[in-house]
């Protein structure tokens, strides 16, 4: 793992392309990942994690992205957050935003392949 050095966060200068993505995540606050949930986009520098149960902005989360049969663990800091009443995750936007802090090399590499892809 390393630390990414070069964090832009949300602002209109992000030099991180955001893409559509689909992968599973394991989330929590300590050592045990207790919520399950879906990643719907990411860039180098973040993912947004679509969930009904969301922490608190600033809250340090661990998490554990599976991709393809590959796991890649992460640390970050939520960044924003959107709850929505039970039911309703499915038809509103909810979840939540989390910036990288430590994150595993080859999903950054992941990233980069994706965005060669895209163009």
């Amino acid at each position: 793992m390393s630390i990414l050095d070069n964090i832009t966060g949300d602002s209109p200068d992000r030099n991180s392309q955001r893409l559509s993505f689909r992968c599973k995540v394991k989330f929590g606050t300590g050592r045990r990942l207790e919520h399950i949930a879906l990643v719907t986009d990411f860039s180098e520098t973040g993912i947004c994690i679509k969930t009904a149960f969301v922490f608190e902005v600033g809250t340090k989360l661990n998490m554990l992205l599976e991709s393809n049969g590959k796991k890649y663990q992460a640390e970050g800091e939520v960044m924003w957050a959107k709850k929505v009443p039970p039911g309703l995750s499915s038809v509103v936007k909810c979840g939540m935003g989390v910036r990288f802090t430590n994150v595993d090399e080859d999903f950054i590499a992941l990233h980069k392949v994706k965005a060669e892809n895209h163009r």
